[in-house]
């Protein structure tokens, strides 16, 4: 004879448990007439015979002190945006020789013996004088080419050589009555400057000749055409470098 034990649930429904450890509802078993209990499971689950209670959680570990491996690296990042346009570059009017009547403005390009200046402050008059010393910040004037360079100190006297035997008395020779050649032209002194305005490829420029050509000046070392003063270092001289 199968002995069952039946079990009551809070909810009200008996759940009866077969010897080996099945369960079945009350609305699957049936009791007849005589109380015997009749199975009429259609389709039920086993119950587990065992029960498993979850512990309590352990003690987390401590932290690795061996660095995992690094990474992929990760897209590229977008373009920066562009940067802000720069000042303009000095913009040159040449104004040939100083004059102390004459009124200059910033950029006029004037020269003063072999010395070339650039007006950085508006002025006129002899006592603004691209020669007259003024601290900086009142200096209307800038040299940018100096044309003469200063002789340096003098050397120190070499030794004294060794008197040479003396040689014999010559012939006293007759009296020429003829002039002798005139001796050979000296060279040219050092001449001034010759202002051309801005570079033209169409133009025959002779040396001395001072043109600009972007923010720079030049000037003319041979007579040269279509020769571009920052590609020719043989043919024309960086006077003021503006870049």
């Amino acid at each position: 004879m199968i002995q069952w034990q039946i079990l009551l649930q809070e909810n009200g429904v008996a759940v009866f448990i077969s010897p080996d450890g099945s369960y079945w509802n009350g609305a699957e078993l049936a009791i007849d007439d005589y109380g015997v209990v009749h199975a009429a499971r259609l389709s039920g689950t086993p119950g587990s015979q065992d029960m498993t209670i979850q512990g309590p959680p352990g003690v987390s570990g401590q932290d690795s002190l061996v660095p995992g491996p690094q990474g992929e690296t990760g897209p590229q990042g977008i373009q920066g945006f562009t940067g802000y346009a720069g000042a303009p570059g000095s913009v040159f009017s040449f104004k040939s020789g100083w004059q102390a009547n004459e009124s200059y403005e910033i950029g006029d390009v004037v020269q003063l013996g072999n010395d070339m200046y650039q007006a950085v402050l508006e002025s006129t008059g002899a006592e603004n004088s691209p020669l007259i010393d003024q601290s900086p910040e009142v200096n209307p004037w800038n040299k940018i080419y100096i044309g003469a360079i200063a002789t340096g100190p003098q050397g120190i006297q070499g030794e004294t050589g060794q008197t040479g035997a003396t040689g014999s008395t010559g012939q006293t020779g007759a009296a020429s009555t003829v002039a002798g050649p005139q001796g050979i032209q000296g060279e040219p002194g050092v001449s001034g400057f010759n202002m051309q305005g801005a570079w033209n490829s169409a133009t025959e420029y002779v040396p001395g000749d001072i043109v600009q050509s972007g923010t720079s000046l030049y000037k003319a070392l041979v007579t040269t055409t279509g020769e571009d003063p920052s590609a020719t270092p043989l043919s024309w001289f960086v006077v003021y470098s503006g870049s």
